[in-house]
């Protein structure tokens, strides 16, 4: 991964939020508050990118949008028509309200680049399909191969070796193995040996596991690695 130095507000357009999906959604919300979207001058949803996360802007930007963005899409959440089966809103809401909040204070010109984020398992290496290294590793989607290094992607399908967020009850595991030999994919590797040298570094371990993610007072390891340097920098309040 590497640094961002552009100061202009950049983001990502994930492939599960799309223009002619926004359209559908947008018309069966039945709140008006963010009136823009409801301007046939504007159609909101074909002129401003559609944006989830995530969006690099200012400071000024993040507080002007902050409020708003929390706030949308706890209404879309309270409008019974926004609620209904095929209104179409589901899990991506929060990252409507945030498309919403931005047209809204009007951060709209916002640059997409498609090497912002990678998705493993389905971005393979370190680079983008035009060479370009990305900047961000992010994990949402489960990862499956097989022995002879064929992903899986159908839920009902077997595989051999799997990794998936949605199926570790709230704790990530320590030294998780890597993928089959026969598995061409250097993001995929590097994703789990990132996991696994963080909760190395997690002192007491099993009362880390006990709370689900909780470290307690009483703990006298010391944190390695590089929660070991980070708390190095301020130990008066690491605890």
């Amino acid at each position: 991964m590497r640094q961002l130095y552009e100061i202009a507000p950049i983001g990502s357009s994930p492939v599960f939020m799309t223009m002619d999906d926004a359209k559908k959604i947008m018309s069966v919300w039945s709140n008006t508050s963010i009136d823009v979207y409801r301007d046939p001058a504007a159609q909101a949803p074909r002129k401003q990118q559609l944006l989830g996360s995530p969006v690099f802007e200012t400071m000024d930007d993040g507080k002007k949008i902050m409020s708003l963005w929390s706030n949308t899409p706890i209404e879309v959440y309270r409008d019974p028509a926004a609620q209904a089966p095929d209104a179409g809103w589901g899990w991506v809401q929060e990252m409507y309200g945030f498309a919403m909040a931005a047209w809204k204070i009007g951060l709209r010109n916002i640059t997409l680049i498609p090497e912002l984020i990678s998705q493993p398992p389905f971005d393979p290496s370190y680079e983008e399909r035009f060479g370009h290294p990305f900047y961000i590793l992010h994990y949402t989607y489960p990862m499956r191969f097989n022995n002879s290094g064929e992903m899986v992607t159908r839920d009902e399908e077997k595989s051999d070796w799997t990794f998936d967020k949605r199926k570790l009850g709230g704790v990530l595991p320590r030294n998780v193995a890597q993928p089959p030999p026969g598995v061409n994919n250097p993001m995929v590797r590097a994703m789990i040996r990132y996991f696994n040298e963080a909760t190395d570094a997690i002192p007491c371990w099993d009362d880390y596991v006990s709370t689900k993610g909780k470290i307690s007072q009483d703990c006298t390891e010391p944190p390695k690695g590089w929660f070991s340097e980070e708390t190095d920098a301020d130990v008066d309040t690491f605890w």
